[in-house]
């Protein structure tokens, strides 16, 4: 979308951000065993809060609100089309007026693509079994995306969602 001229918030970085500012005193009192040099390491909360319900749940009620509150400040400074890339199926806090598309590949396919991120089994499998089921992100979708292939079938399925809902924008080449 961003190729597409249309500004993107990748609200999975601005939580990372959340982690190491707004949230960080707070995360670091729950969990001080994922303090690293002065930051929180990801990976080891990741270990921690994917393992355990409540300590996601714990979590996410310390950094959602600000996460809410940057997107929300960055939705108001970006007035007309954007896309906010969420890696929850939750966006009740996104604006009514959202169209929600969820981009959707097979099990298998997340499964290696995560691989190649660095997670081992055990991880993915944890991490996977803390997300929301493929039947709630279909539930919450306006539209869907396939991204079982590669980089162009995305790039023509997302031009193809574009010039069905009638939105015009100047592809980068």
């Amino acid at each position: 979308m961003a190729k597409l001229g249309v500004p993107v918030l990748d609200a999975d970085l601005v939580g990372h951000a959340v982690l190491q500012v707004e949230a960080f005193s707070e995360v670091a009192a729950a969990w001080p065993s994922v303090v690293s040099d002065g930051t929180i390491d990801r990976r080891a909360l990741g270990r921690v809060v994917f393992s355990d319900i409540s300590a996601l749940t714990k979590l996410e009620s310390i950094t959602h609100p600000h996460i809410r509150r940057n997107v929300q400040d960055w939705l108001l400074a970006h007035p007309g089309p954007v896309a906010v890339e969420s890696p929850l199926a939750s966006v009740d806090w996104l604006e009514d007026q959202a169209l929600v598309v969820v981009v959707a590949a097979p099990l298998e396919l997340r499964r290696q693509r995560l691989r190649e991120r660095g997670l081992n089994d055990k991880e993915i499998d944890t991490r996977l079994a803390a997300q929301a089921s493929p039947a709630e992100w279909l539930g919450v979708a306006d539209e869907v995306i396939d991204n079982s292939g590669g980089t162009d079938q995305l790039r023509w399925e997302v031009l193809e969602l574009f010039e069905r809902r009638r939105w015009f924008v100047t592809p980068e080449r």
